[in-house]
C-alpha cells in the first residue's frame, strides 16, 4: 500500500506527481488513456425510476473503466459507507442523490474512481486532502470530469435555488483546481470541444467557456419541469422529430398526388424520404454503439427504432415507384 510510503504520505503531491503515481500503477490497465467518457442523453436516461437509471448508467461507467458491472452493488439507503465483501463491491446512494439525474451520474462516477483508487490498488494516502486530490485526479485520468462537471445543472425557480459548486468533489480540494485539471487534460490530449460540447450542462459548458448550443436537451428538460412530464425521454426526441417530419412529409404528398401527378414533385417527394431514411439509419447505429443492450428497455426502444427506420425505407420505396 502507498500507506507505508513516507515520501508519498508526508509530503504533498503535485498534479504531475499524481498523475505519474496513477499512471505507474495502473499501467496498461488504466481506462481509455487519452479519451474522455461522452455522457449523453442516452447515459442519463430519462424516462424511468431513479433505480434504474443508476443502475443503467453504473453498467455504461463500469464498461467503460474496465469493472465487470457484476461486482458493483447498489444500495439506495443512507447513513452507510460503501464496503467491500467477498462478492461484490456495494456503493450506497442517498435519497437527496437520487433526485437529479446529472448529481446521480456525477457521485456514480466519483464512487467508481474511489473504489478502482482505494479498494482494487489499495492506494489510501494519511493525509486526506491529498487523497481527495488523488481522487479528483484520477476521476480525470479515468475520462470520467464531465460526468462530474456535469452536476454543475443550473436550478430554475420551480426546481429549487441556483446550485452553487459540485457536493460530488471532496469540499477539501478546490472547485477551480480541478477544472484546471480538466483543462489540461483536454489540452494536452487534444480533445476537441466539438466532440464532447452538446453532452455539457449550461453550467459545466460556461465554466468550460465552451458552446452547449448543440444540445436540444436543455430545453426538452425545462420543458418537463414546467409542464410536469415525466414520460418523456430525452435520447427519443429525435425521434419525435423524425415522426413530426414524417407526418408532414405524408400529407405533402396526400396534397401534391390530389393536385398533380408531376414528374418533379414525386422527385422530390422520393428525395425527402431518402434523407430521413438515412437520418434514421445513422441514428440507429450510434445508438447501437454506445447503448447497453444487455438493457431489456434499451432494446425495446432499438426495436422500435428499427421499425421507425425500415417505415421510412418502405415510405422512400413506394415514393420511387411514382417517379417511374
Amino acid at each position: 500500500m502507498v500507506k507505508s510510503n513516507p515520501s508519498l504520505t508526508n509530503v504533498p503531491l503535485t498534479a504531475e506527481s499524481r498523475e505519474k503515481l496513477l499512471d505507474s500503477l495502473f499501467g496498461d490497465l488504466l481506462p481509455h488513456p487519452g479519451e474522455i467518457f461522452i455522457p449523453d442523453d442516452d447515459f442519463y436516461l430519462a424516462d424511468c425510476s431513479a433505480k434504474q437509471r443508476a443502475k443503467h448508467m453504473t453498467r455504461l461507467l463500469c464498461r467503460w473503466l474496465g469493472i465487470k458491472p457484476g461486482y458493483i452493488g447498489l444500495k439506495f439507503e443512507s447513513g452507510h459507507s460503501d464496503k467491500v465483501s467477498a462478492k461484490r463491491y456495494t456503493i450506497y446512494i442517498e435519497p437527496s442523490l437520487q433526485e437529479d439525474e446529472f448529481v446521480l451520474g456525477a457521485f456514480l462516477a466519483y464512487s467508481l474512481t474511489q473504489y478502482l483508487i482505494e479498494e482494487r490498488k489499495q492506494i489510501q494516502l494519511t493525509n486526506a486532502n491529498e487523497q481527495a486530490a488523488l481522487l479528483a485526479n484520477g476521476s480525470v485520468l479515468f475520462g470520467l470530469s464531465l460526468v462530474i462537471l456535469n452536476e454543475r445543472m443550473p436550478r430554475h425557480i420551480w426546481h429549487g435555488p441556483v446550485k452553487g459548486p459540485p457536493t460530488i468533489l471532496p469540499s477539501s480540494f478546490p472547485y477551480q483546481a480541478y477544472l484546471k485539471l480538466v483543462r489540461n487534460y483536454l489540452l494536452k490530449y487534444r480533445i476537441e470541444p466539438a466532440s464532447y460540447d452538446y453532452c455539457l450542462t449550461p453550467g459545466a459548458s460556461k465554466d468550460l467557456e465552451v458552446s452547449a448550443s448543440k444540445r436540444p436537451t436543455h430545453a426538452v428538460r425545462d420543458l418537463r419541469h414546467q409542464i410536469r412530464v415525466t414520460g418523456l425521454k430525452l435520447v427519443g426526441v429525435s425521434w419525435i422529430i423524425i415522426l413530426i417530419f414524417s407526418i408532414s412529409g405524408f400529407t405533402f404528398i396526400q396534397r401534391a398526388g390530389s393536385a398533380s401527378k408531376n414528374t418533379n414533385e414525386a422527385h422530390q417527394t422520393a428525395d425527402f424520404y431518402n434523407n430521413l431514411m438515412r437520418s434514421c439509419n445513422s441514428e440507429l447505429v450510434y445508438t447501437r454503439q454506445y447503448s447497453d443492450q444487455a438493457d431489456i428497455q434499451t432494446l425495446r426502444a432499438l426495436n422500435a427504432e428499427e421499425l421507425e427506420c425500415q417505415s421510412l425505407k418502405n415510405q422512400y420505396e413506394a415514393a420511387q415507384q411514382k417517379t417511374k
